[in-house]
């Protein structure tokens, strides 16, 4: 089994609210798109493979490094993949969770109905500058995700490397667009 993100990865921006309240269901939500991710980011097959090769005790697979990270030398220069699942709680994972799940969440209606704002008690934070801010950093860690797999020498990631990857980058600007 994969190891996954929990309810810590979700802090700063891309804090989901309301997290403790019992209509937010934040391990539904890592269940439901957890999979999502590996197939859009991977494609359906490496999927596969990651699930039947992953073993968390055998730390120099490369099903390990892609899940926990590892570094990795381009032109004699090294760089960090921070993997997945890491101690920072900042993942492309959560980060796609987070998308997807806010959607559903994120209205202003409650179980008393419909919620008027009042500008002076409310702090201004734009709902498309923190879709895009989340949405960017994902991209910017599937991108290293993409130049580590890249420049792996494990011939378990031929396959991959060989392929066009399945995930198109968006880069979207502060408008959402």
């Amino acid at each position: 089994m994969l190891p996954e993100v929990n309810e810590a990865y979700f802090k700063g921006i891309n804090l989901i609210p309301n997290a403790e309240q019992s209509y937010i269901d934040i391990p539904k939500a890592i269940e439901e798109y957890t999979p999502d991710f590996y197939m859009n980011v991977f494609g359906y097959e490496f999927y596969k493979s990651l699930q039947d090769n992953y073993d968390s005790g055998v730390t120099d697979s490369i099903y390990y490094k892609i899940m926990h990270g590892s570094e990795f030398t381009v032109s004699g220069a090294v760089y960090k993949w921070d993997g997945l699942i890491n101690d920072r709680e900042i993942s492309a994972l959560a980060d796609y969770i987070w998308l997807e799940y806010i959607e559903e969440i994120w209205n202003n209606t409650t179980v008393g109905g419909v919620v008027q704002i009042v500008p002076t008690e409310s702090k201004q934070d734009s709902r498309f500058q923190r879709l895009a801010k989340v949405s960017n950093r994902m991209e910017k860690q599937i991108e290293m995700l993409y130049n580590f797999i890249y420049y792996s020498t494990d011939s378990e990631l031929e396959s991959v490397k060989n392929a066009d990857y399945p995930y198109k980058f968006k880069e979207l600007n502060w408008l959402g667009i």
